[in-house]
């Protein structure tokens, strides 16, 4: 019996050894940060800042991808990221009309939380169609959000005559 009890606390005591340990487990490159991404092109709209005056806003989007399987083929990541790049003009074109119904823009963070709600669940609505959705996990993050004056982005008033 005393036998049988030491061996079950010396189990005990080297399972718990052995889980203390996975905490300090160095991994490769390959298995860290996110494995894959798409960065949206920019955004700009005008809208009107906390002082009612009109800046431009820009913003850039981009979706974050990691699979939730253990092997993905690569043809289902060349699917995925085509579905994302055809998804990315109808989640611009919902952002720009969601920015132009804003009034003035009192908060920064407040217009952020609700763009990147706005803009995941549009990606959402499509992308749980797709029949491969359940391999992959995308959020749709802002990478980019800042104001500009009014000069920018404005083409040259000068002609030329040649």
């Amino acid at each position: 019996m005393k036998v049988i009890l030491l061996f079950t606390c010396l189990i005990f005591l080297i399972g718990c050894e052995t889980a203390s340990t996975t905490k300090n487990q160095v991994y490769s490159a390959s298995y860290l940060g996110d494995r894959d991404s798409y960065q949206f092109d920019s955004i700009m709209v005008s809208v009107k800042d906390e002082d009612n005056k009109t800046v431009n806003l820009n913003i850039t989007f981009s979706a974050i991808v990691n699979p939730k399987e253990s092997f993905i083929s690569s043809t289902s990541y060349s699917e995925l990221r085509g579905l994302i790049r055809r998804l990315q003009t109808r989640i611009r074109s919902q952002i720009t009309q969601e920015l132009l119904s804003l009034g003035p823009i009192k908060s920064r963070e407040a217009v952020h939380r609700k763009l990147i709600k706005k803009a995941q669940s549009i990606f959402d609505l499509e992308y749980k169609k797709w029949a491969k959705a359940s391999y992959f996990e995308v959020k749709i993050v802002i990478t980019s959000l800042y104001f500009t004056d009014m000069s920018v982005g404005k083409s040259p008033t000068s002609r030329r005559w040649w």
